[in-house]
């Protein structure tokens, strides 16, 4: 009865050991050289960082060390535009992308595939059909979302050549 009580304990605090380490987090020592590189900003408050974002901004900087150039100089331009967004138009957009993350990923591909659609669409039209959107009533905007979720919203080269024309010809 004794052993089995000892070796319980043992495990238990051989858990809460392994537990706690993961809650500690890293040391900024224990970091590569190259990853306390791209992490500087963060040196001098590094240990007040929760364990969860150590570990993210590590992952992070291990990503960036994989990226060519021009990649770089994309994300350092997305970094900047991420940066100069509101406090509340950045909560939005978390809170989108977490419902997109939750969706099905045919639903998401899906998504990904509209949008290169419309990047692929002239600046001009881009920014009518942006026009055109803001400018519907909130009950509108609803009713067409309801409406593409029924039908899926999934056109044909041919569907989306027509609908071209038909929005040249207006």
């Amino acid at each position: 009865m004794t052993r089995l009580l000892t070796t319980t304990i043992l495990l238990m605090l051989l858990c809460f050991a392994h537990a706690h380490a993961e809650t500690q987090g890293l040391t900024w020592n224990q970091l590569s050289q190259q990853e306390q590189k791209i992490l500087k900003p963060f040196a001098k408050r590094w240990d007040g960082l929760a364990a969860t974002q150590q570990l993210r901004l590590q992952k992070g900087a291990k990503r960036w060390q994989t990226l060519d150039p021009q990649q770089r100089r994309q994300m350092r331009q997305r970094f900047k535009r991420w940066q100069s967004l509101s406090p509340e138009r950045r909560q939005a957009l978390r809170k989108l992308y977490k419902r997109f993350k939750q969706l099905s990923p045919e639903q998401r591909q899906r998504i990904k595939n509209r949008m290169r659609m419309f990047r692929k669409l002239p600046e001009a039209e881009r920014k009518a059909l942006r026009n055109k959107w803001r400018n519907l009533s909130p009950a509108k905007r609803q009713a067409i979302k309801r409406r593409l979720q029924r039908q899926n919203f999934r056109l044909t080269p041919q569907q989306r050549q027509k609908l071209r024309r038909m929005r040249r010809d207006r």
